[in-house]
């Protein structure tokens, strides 16, 4: 079950994190140069012009510096992007800053960080089941922190995709004790 698809700056902020979390097993050296290598990264990232389709049909143009599509309210480390998103209504939801500055976006996602949700004029949200995102040139793309590759890329939601099956008090006895469990 996916959290969160990154499109843009924070999938390409990915493997900086990751190298700084190595890096902190390693030394200080490799720790300094892989925050070096993100603060280079978010410096030198730039708005791209990118299209959503939502759900085949409702298109939208927009430029900015990353788009979001979220299954959960919260993903990570308590990033809060989607307070309103629920996995369970067949819905994912997409959010992004249209035309922001750089600093605009630091501000929005170190509020995210906090487990809040800045109000601002530039932050878009759409529902869809299924979003469609195409840019030129592709940009970065990750899921649940796993880099994926580029745009163009598509998400949807398959309804009653996962099954859980429980067994019920009597099974889950019987389970237990021959798990050794209970006596």
């Amino acid at each position: 079950m996916m959290e969160v698809v990154g499109v843009g700056l924070e999938a390409s902020l990915f493997p900086c994190g990751d190298e700084v979390k190595e890096g902190m097993k390693k030394n200080d050296w490799a720790v300094f140069k892989s925050i070096f290598e993100g603060i280079k990264t978010f410096l030198q990232f730039r708005t791209h012009r990118l299209v959503l389709r939502l759900d085949g049909r409702r298109i939208r143009r927009l430029r900015t510096l990353q788009v979001n599509i979220c299954n959960s309210p919260r993903y990570g480390m308590e990033f809060s992007l989607a307070p309103e998103a629920t996995m369970n209504d067949g819905k994912l939801d997409v959010i992004y800053l249209n035309n922001p500055s750089k600093w605009e976006h630091l501000r929005h996602f170190l509020t995210a960080m906090r487990g809040n949700r800045l109000p601002h004029k530039r932050l878009k949200t759409h529902r869809a089941s299924k979003i469609e995102v195409r840019s030129y040139p592709p940009l970065e793309v990750h899921a649940d922190g796993e880099c994926l590759g580029t745009t163009p890329v598509t998400v949807e939601v398959i309804p009653q995709a996962l099954w859980i099956c429980v067994p019920n008090r009597e099974q889950q006895t019987s389970l237990l004790k021959e798990s050794g469990f209970l006596a």
